[in-house]
């Protein structure tokens, strides 16, 4: 027998084809083998297939944009799988109000039609986008019911004894815009054919997304016995001037619920009549814009409930002109190619943002993912402006939804680099819309890393929280960390990595306050090759306890113990829990934490004004600011002394404009010394300015400091000011101070124009 028939004889595989038999290139081909994915194959010219055999029975599923998707169960070493693919139907339309106004993210499923008494049964689904539009694909030839999912909104509140209630019921309707499958029109569709205009028309108080119900105590809103004979008129309009047409608009008393809803009119005008005398916020709301500050919105993370100013009524007051502006949000879409430049169905896209995070630059998700349609298409909407790094992840559809990143195609960043670091980044500025966003994905070398993860006490545990990331790398962005498919029994595993070195990252999360918990890293490096049998051991970490001490020159009265916040703050927050403890603090002014793992350094992070950290010391040696190593029992502290003064250092100002009239805006103050701007230092701060321009910061060590106006940062994120780039692009223009033996320094700063 030659080599060559040795090597047929030994390999597993078969062919993907047409019903009519005709080859199909580049169809996707994912063996599954003890409900774990193990290889990813794409069929050649001639439609065929091969993988290496293995022991057991194997799932073998093979999809193609357009076809239906099947699956055949048989031995792995089978060499003669014959899948037969038919051509699939696609069902497309808009979900609009009677105004036309597009419902935005809701959802849109194929049914089988109505037979009772039997269950409907959901045979595909899709979300709408930001012009309403839906489309259903991978559906089979057949007659389909049409049906959406809505969330009726504004409606009146309901007022119980004690409580009012605001939200948004769920509503399902059918097309062309009816309640019941009964009245439903039946959508039939031929094999290989798309039925486009299955539009369906809802009321007008319906919105998409999810239905959420909120409540209060009944005590916070106006009672219905007070004088209620008051007006509040207004207009919603966009940043450009248009009008809000329709928007929603709320208003609310002291607790974020809303007591009244209605729809403005065509050019955005509202009117509340018969309102009783008290303080509300009004609020507007609509798919598609956004709260220019987030400090506007009536209740954080919830931009669904509006955004706008408050209004203080007297009895009997009529009030015409509150004015509410939102910022229209943008949109970012493309295609996406597989490597002979075929669309691919089922490709995760997602938003990412550089931000200053936690002591590093890292990729945080941005915005909603969205996922490829059967042409490649891709729109991703309500953006908000800023500039984005634009990552593709490729799943397998599965009954509607995308599986886990298959084997053999690892994740890619704008235009197409594999390394964040590479990625181009996409500006998106207020109502824009960018599309030619496309991507061109290549199957690439990747792996899987698997292990067992144990807890402190040696047991099988699922850890809390289990990733893998990019080893942090000084001055470079940190890519996307991503989660593990993880059993009871502690068995876990990472699919599709692409080669690189990376940190395993454990955490159970704190147990209390001054308990961090177990915890573990360990680097891996990943070359192509399976990385299998680690063994990941949770470390219970290190206790640390002593006690506080006051030298109180001033005569300042001694603080409250709630009033201090003694930590362990991390050197390297990637090597170290999510949430670090705070000391337990004693009546005897002891302290005592445990569970502190990684490299720390013990600070007071929080302390009352009169208050300041002179020294912390270590069995009697001076250990301020000193990084210090944690992890085991033989690495706790038993004799920690935290010395806290009343001579507190101080530097006050002006912040001003031209002129010298008082300024609004930030300062910050910075360490000259670089090695002194590590994340976390109290060597770095940052304060507003009040109205009369004046800022004051006190309880900074001593040193000499830059004193510099805030410009915009380098970066997004509530850190971004701590960036040390950033801080170093402040110092040419910054004021220079020494806190010394003079402990407090004035300091006068002009505000540059803008």
């Amino acid at each position: 027998m030659t080599a060559a028939l040795v090597i047929a004889a030994l390999a597993a595989g078969g062919i993907v084809t047409t019903d009519t038999g005709d080859a199909i290139v580049n169809a996707r081909v994912l063996v599954t083998s003890a409900g774990r994915p193990t290889r990813l194959l794409v069929t050649d010219a001639n439609g065929r297939f091969v993988f290496d055999p293995a022991d057991g029975t194997c799932t073998v599923t093979a999809t193609k944009p357009g076809y239906l998707r099947r699956d055949i169960t048989a031995p792995c070493a089978s060499d003669a799988l014959d899948f037969r693919l038919q051509r699939a139907v696609v069902i497309s339309g808009r979900v609009v109000d009677r105004f036309g106004d597009p419902i935005v993210s809701a959802r849109v499923v194929a049914e089988e039609p109505p037979s009772r008494p039997a269950a409907t049964k959901t045979i595909g689904s899709a979300d709408t986008d930001d012009a309403g539009e839906f489309r259903i694909a991978g559906l089979p030839a057949g007659r389909f019911a049409v049906a959406v999912f809505a969330s009726a909104a504004m409606t009146t509140p309901r007022t119980d004894v004690n409580v009012v209630t605001f939200g948004y019921r769920a509503v399902k309707l059918y097309y062309p815009g009816v309640d019941s499958d009964e009245r439903a029109e039946i959508v039939e569709v031929a094999q290989g054919t798309e039925r486009p205009g299955v539009d369906i028309i809802v009321g007008e108080n319906l919105i998409g997304g999810v239905p959420i119900t909120i409540s209060a105590a009944l005590n916070r809103v106006p009672r219905s016995d007070q004088q209620a004979t008051g007006i509040i008129r207004g207009r919603a309009t966009a940043t450009d001037g248009r009008p809000l047409s329709r928007a929603q608009v709320t208003l609310t008393a002291i607790a974020p619920v809303p007591f009244r809803a209605l729809r403005a009119d065509q050019d955005g005008r509202f009117e509340f009549t018969e309102v009783p005398a008290g303080k509300y916020r009004v609020a507007a709301a609509k798919a598609g814009y956004a709260p220019l500050k987030s400090s506007d919105l009536v209740l954080a993370g919830f931009p669904l409930m509006g955004a706008g100013p408050s209004v203080e009524l007297g009895d009997g007051e009529r009030r015409d002109d509150v004015e509410i502006q939102l910022g229209r949000l943008g949109t970012i879409g493309g295609t996406v190619y597989d490597e002979i430049g075929e669309p691919l169905q089922g490709v995760t896209l997602q938003l990412l943002q550089i931000r200053y995070e936690r002591g590093r630059r890292r990729l945080v998700a941005a915005a909603s993912p969205r996922q490829s349609d059967d042409r490649g298409r891709y729109r991703i909407f309500d953006v908000d402006p800023g500039q984005y790094v634009v990552s593709a992840s490729l799943g397998i559809i599965m009954a509607g939804s995308a599986s886990p990143d298959m084997p053999g195609y690892a994740r890619s960043y704008f235009p197409g680099a594999s390394d964040p670091r590479s990625a181009q980044l996409v500006p998106i500025a207020t109502s824009q819309e960018v599309l030619g966003v496309d991507f061109t994905l290549a199957p690439a070398q990747t792996a899987a890393v698997r292990g067992r993860i144990f807890n402190a006490a040696g047991e099988p545990t699922t850890a809390g929280l289990l990733q893998l990331r990019p080893l942090p790398e000084s001055g470079t962005t940190n890519g996307v960390p991503v989660g593990a498919r993880i059993l009871f029994d502690g068995n876990f595993e990472f699919p599709n990595v692409s080669p690189g070195q990376y940190l395993i990252y454990a955490d159970h999360g704190r147990s209390n306050p001054s308990t961090e918990g177990d915890f573990a890293v360990m680097p891996v490096t990943v070359n192509g090759a399976d990385v299998t049998d680690l063994q990941i051991q949770m470390s219970p970490g290190s206790s640390i306890a002593g006690h506080i001490r006051f030298e109180a020159y001033e005569g300042t009265k001694m603080p409250a113990s709630s009033a201090i916040e003694v930590s362990p703050v991390p050197v390297d927050f990637d090597f170290a829990p999510s949430s670090v403890a705070n000391a337990s603090i004693h009546a005897d002014w002891t302290f005592d934490m445990k569970g502190v793992s990684g490299t720390r350094r013990l600070e007071a992070t929080r302390l009352p004004p009169d208050w300041m950290l002179k020294e912390v010391r270590v069995n009697g040696i001076d250990a301020t600011d000193r990084p210090l190593t944690f992890g085991g029992s033989n690495q706790s502290l038993s004799d920690v002394e935290v010395v806290l003064t009343d001579r507190v250092t101080e530097i006050a100002g002006m912040l001003t404009a031209d002129r010298e009239r008082p300024a609004a805006g930030a300062v910050i103050i910075f360490s000259t010394a670089r090695d002194q701007r590590y994340p976390g230092s109290r060597y770095v701060c940052r304060v507003v300015a009040g109205a009369d321009g004046s800022f004051r910061v006190t309880a900074l060590p001593e040193g000499s400091y830059y004193v510099a106006v805030e410009t915009r940062p380098l970066l997004a994120g509530e850190d971004a000011w701590q960036d040390p780039a950033y801080l170093e692009s402040l110092a040419p223009a910054a004021t220079t101070v020494t806190l010394g033996t003079n402990r407090r320094q004035s300091v006068t700063l002009k505000q540059s124009p803008r």
